[in-house]
């Protein structure tokens, strides 16, 4: 659900993508919901990026929680799939430590 101030801020938006290399989306392992907002991030990307090859990461964090809403096989077929270009998925979550190097 988007906040009231985000319409505000909506013609920032564009400067923000404006000559990046590229772009990290990280969602919530255990929250369907920020997984399914992944494609509405990208298309964003895609109509304000001034690169035509910036590079796309894709970050599934909270892997060290049990209740996991979103597959790794999910993921990595999101990424491989609807990420034109990335087939880069990586996971990390700081409870324990999984993926996180300090």
């Amino acid at each position: 659900m988007p906040f009231p101030w985000q319409e505000r801020f909506r013609t920032l938006t564009s400067s923000y993508y404006r000559g990046c290399h590229g772009i990290i989306l990280v969602f919530d392992v255990t929250d369907r919901a920020s997984f399914e907002h992944l494609r509405q991030w990208l298309d964003e990307f895609e109509l304000y990026a001034t690169s035509a090859h910036a590079a796309k990461l894709l970050v599934g964090n909270k892997i060290d929680l049990e209740a996991r809403e979103v597959t790794h096989q999910e993921a990595q077929s999101f990424a491989r799939e609807q990420v034109n270009g990335c087939n880069v998925f990586r996971t990390c979550g700081g409870g324990r430590s999984s993926s996180v190097s300090s």
